[in-house]
């Protein structure tokens, strides 16, 4: 389990199922990674499921990061600040400058103030998840002149890219809470934790010595959380629930690092009765012949079409 930090559902979950079968699988080894990982924490933890849990660190080879700090004159202008910040980071940088922003919108609105700041050699480029996969590849490769990529927390750690010298660091990303009332998740916009904002300096440093410019004082790193809360805590479980009962567990059953939020799984329980998936805590035929590699209300909408 690579990048563990990050704490997603599928992360949590896979790795409560593959606790769950080490005993039937000699042959199995679980290893955990991160460049940011509470790794005590961890290990006590695994050491109540597992035999000779062993704790490995490596400082590999890493290339010195200057960290600068741009705090806008008020902390609600961050946005209108940012594009001047990318434009002294561009100046700085020998190769390209890679931006961290929350969302698509914020993206957008940069595109836009910088398409009259920089010069028309520069090229900018967007990458988030919406884009098609021939677009992230072309706003991946390197190109002969510098270039400002505008990225959401898919460049964090999940993706490789070439000829980046400079960061600038938002400092914001966007997260689902979930809403017990509504059945439903609600995306709002959170100050990065401290280990999020190490990984994205990072990339300014992985090929040879690098800037990051971050978009906050000093001084307000003190209210930044060391680690973002894992998924589990605050997003639907629904499908979590699902999967744990189709494993032949209930969630209350299974080795979570981070207990699921026992609301939300109240919630979710309700859900899969009322939708027929559930019945006297037993799942149906219906749920067994649901295909749920989706979300489970989006699978039951393709089951009805």
């Amino acid at each position: 389990f690579d990048e563990f930090h990050e704490r997603n559902l599928h992360s949590d979950l896979s790795l409560a199922l593959v606790i769950d079968a080490l005993p039937l699988r000699e042959d199995l080894n679980l290893l955990i990674m991160s460049a940011t990982l509470p790794a005590k924490d961890i290990s006590e933890w695994l050491s109540a499921y597992c035999d000779g849990v062993t704790t490995l660190s490596s400082e590999g080879r890493s290339f010195p990061i200057d960290i600068q700090y741009r705090a806008p004159k008020q902390r609600s202008e961050w946005l209108l600040h940012l594009p001047n910040v990318i434009v002294e980071a561009l100046e700085n940088a020998d190769k390209g400058v890679l931006v961290f922003l929350p969302g698509i919108y914020e993206i957008e609105r940069v595109q836009q103030a910088l398409s009259s700041l920089v010069a028309t050699d520069v090229g900018v480029y967007t990458l988030h998840s919406r884009l098609s996969l021939k677009a992230q590849q072309h706003a991946l490769k390197a190109s002969d002149g510098k270039r400002v990529i505008l990225a959401t927390n898919i460049a964090e750690t999940s993706l490789t890219i070439e000829g980046i010298d400079v960061v600038v660091d938002s400092g914001r990303e966007r997260r689902a809470n979930f809403l017990p009332g509504y059945g439903m998740n609600q995306l709002t916009t959170h100050f990065v934790s401290r280990a999020s904002a190490t990984q994205r300096a990072g990339r300014a440093g992985r090929l040879q010595p690098g800037t990051c410019y971050r978009v906050w004082s000093k001084a307000d790193e003190h209210g930044q959380p060391e680690y973002a809360k894992a998924d589990i805590e605050t997003q639907d479980v629904t499908s979590v629930v699902l999967e744990a009962l189709k494993w032949g567990s209930s969630v209350s059953e299974l080795a979570w690092f981070t207990p699921p939020n026992p609301v939300h799984c109240r919630v979710a329980e309700q859900f899969l009765s009322l939708t027929g998936l559930l019945h006297d805590k037993q799942l149906t035929g219906k749920a067994m012949s649901l295909d749920t590699g989706a979300d489970v209300r989006l699978a039951l909408i393709c089951a009805a079409a």
